[in-house]
């Protein structure tokens, strides 16, 4: 793979892609990393699809570590892509991949809640299916919709229409037929620091929301809390880290080399 520091990559960002507007409110993803790191990739993902001789959707893979800011990566990628003139709005689409996690009930059923988040808690056959479809060109897929807050998957869908790229985010369950894959990375100190932040901000909001999953650890003592957290991290989230989401990286096509302020500090591209 070929490496570059910040400055480079962001000197191969398209001069006249005019860039659209990003909320700076996104602590994740500031308005520099959405010009500088995030537009150069939008603009290859632009060229590689438009060149793509399939006539179903372009994938892009967005993988990496629970917490490691996926979501906002696919939303970034989707806002910069829906303003090239390659694409256009309306012709991409983004959809987490959490919603192919089998329900609770299911999981329970299986014996495997305990390992929710790993290969086996994803019903990897239905999303195959999916990924197929869009690859084939369908007009029209569907895919299940996951609720971090009730922690579980709810009953809605979302729907995919004639989408000429479409931008996927989750834990690494299937490799095949992905057009680009992103890898996020960063040290695990610093991934089990932002994991500990979202549990804790999940605590807050279910203050309001009493259907929330979190709402179990509203009246908990914040260090409780944060023990709480860090044993989830420990026992869980970071075995699967390190059996089976970061030998992805070896097979991305693009690694975003991420540091403690979620700032993206180099690239590293497959050519």
């Amino acid at each position: 793979m070929e490496t570059f520091e910040r400055e480079a990559w962001a000197a191969r960002r398209d001069p006249g892609f005019p860039l659209p507007k990003w909320p700076d409110e996104n602590a994740q993803l500031a308005a520099d990393d959405f010009a500088e790191v995030y537009a150069p990739l939008a603009s290859l993902i632009a060229e590689r699809a438009a060149a793509r001789p399939n006539p179903g959707a372009f994938l892009v893979w967005i993988s990496g570590s629970v917490a490691v800011g996926k979501s906002t990566s696919a939303r970034a990628l989707a806002t910069l892509l829906a303003a090239h003139e390659r694409i256009g709005a309306g012709a991409v689409a983004q959809v987490p991949t959490d919603g192919f996690l089998f329900p609770n009930r299911e999981l329970v059923a299986r014996g495997v809640m305990e390992r929710k988040g790993f290969p086996e808690s994803f019903d990897t056959p239905r999303l195959q299916a999916f990924l197929d479809a869009l690859h084939r060109g369908e007009l029209e897929v569907r895919a299940p919709i996951y609720s971090h807050e009730l922690y579980d998957v709810t009953d809605e869908e979302l729907v995919v229409r004639d989408a000429t790229v479409v931008v996927l985010e989750g834990l690494p369950v299937v490799e095949q037929p992905i057009d680009l894959a992103l890898y996020l990375d960063a040290d695990e100190a610093d991934i089990e620091n932002w994991y500990i932040e979202r549990f804790l901000r999940l605590r807050g909001e279910a203050l309001e929301d009493e259907q929330s999953f979190f709402r179990m650890f509203a009246g908990m003592d914040q260090r409780d809390a944060v023990a709480i957290a860090r044993q989830v991290w420990t026992e869980i989230n970071l075995v699967n880290l390190r059996e089976h989401i970061a030998p992805a990286r070896d097979r991305a096509d693009v690694v975003f080399e991420k540091g403690p302020d979620h700032a993206v500090r180099r690239v590293h591209l497959r050519r």
